[in-house]
């Protein structure tokens, strides 16, 4: 079952957790689909509203964000088996030097 957002409805990922629901992210170019649990994306962007979303992920395959469309995602037992949650590993911090001539 896909719960559609309307915007503006102010839903945030902690609900979801509550709610045992998952993040599907379907990028409209490259037509990747990828399932997300939601206490993974609280240690990336916080709680915030899954509309906000939107505008802060980018596709893993082309690397877009203009394309992606952002949904909750109630799985049946049956979808399971058919789905791969996508789990966070471990973050990685990116350190790059900023120089100034004296």
């Amino acid at each position: 079952m896909i719960n559609r957002l309307a915007p503006g409805y102010g839903y945030p990922l902690s609900r979801m957790v509550e709610h045992r629901l998952l993040l599907r992210v379907q990028c409209h170019s490259c037509r990747r689909v990828s399932y997300y649990r939601p206490e993974d994306v609280i240690q990336l962007f916080g709680d915030v509203d899954v509309n906000s979303l939107q505008r802060r992920i980018k596709c893993e395959g082309c690397r877009s964000k203009n394309f992606l469309h952002i949904e909750t995602f109630q799985p049946a037992g049956s979808d399971l088996s058919e789905i791969r949650v996508r789990r966070l590993v471990g973050i990685k911090l990116l350190r790059v030097p900023i120089w100034k001539e004296d």
